[in-house]
């Protein structure tokens, strides 16, 4: 794949499909899948695909700051971010509310986001929840995937969708080398991918 071919699709092309095994087996069962009336559940990218070698290293989980907002002639926004994934319809995030916002180390981050499908297929939506430590002792990463869940979302249907995410869970590795929650200020960011402007937020703090 050139970066040609990268910087072309990801503003052109209607479907991306790819596949790690290219055996013929294998695209005949993503052919059957590409085929069906109902939109399958939106294959998500484990990867960051950059827009041109010029943007290596590309991750969604960078250090803050560490290439400021973009590069010299650059925009530092990829291709296609971790998490993402293309369907046949459109659905869209909105309503992010927390059950609480004030929380101990051994409670969980209940999480409430309505889903609406505004395309006309039925589609299996793969909801992602995200956490980011607004103050750390130590650099660390801007965003981390904490967790997902799935749910079903009709044609005109919209949904409320549940996501949890232990606050055991929401850590860093301090100076010291060890894996701890520092108290203070988080965001739970959910949305379907990695990419910035697809997440919605929220703040708690841990107490």
């Amino acid at each position: 794949m050139t970066t040609e071919l990268v910087a072309w699709s990801s503003t052109k092309a209607t479907t991306i499909a790819t596949t790690a095994d290219s055996r013929s087996g294998v695209w005949s069962s993503e052919s059957a899948v590409l085929g069906t009336a109902v939109a399958p559940v939106r294959r998500r990218l484990p990867i960051t695909f950059a827009r041109h070698v010029g943007q290596q290293p590309t991750y969604y989980a960078q250090i803050r700051g560490q290439h400021g907002d973009r590069y010299a002639d650059l925009t530092q926004d990829p291709a296609w971010a971790f998490g993402e994934g293309k369907s046949y319809t459109t659905v869209a995030y909105s309503g992010l509310v927390l059950d609480a916002a004030e929380l101990g180390l051994g409670d969980t981050v209940v999480g409430r986001v309505t889903l609406t499908n505004t395309g006309s297929r039925p589609s299996r939506e793969t909801v992602q929840a995200y956490i980011r430590d607004e103050v750390t002792s130590a650099s660390w990463a801007d965003r981390e995937l904490k967790g997902f869940t799935q749910a079903w979302v009709q044609p005109g249907e919209s949904v409320e969708v549940e996501v949890r995410v232990p606050v055991a869970a929401c850590t860093i590795v301090d100076a010291q080398e060890n894996r701890v929650v520092e108290k203070g200020a988080f965001s739970l960011l959910v949305g379907p991918s990695s990419r910035s402007t697809d997440l919605l937020e929220a703040w708690f703090v841990v107490r």
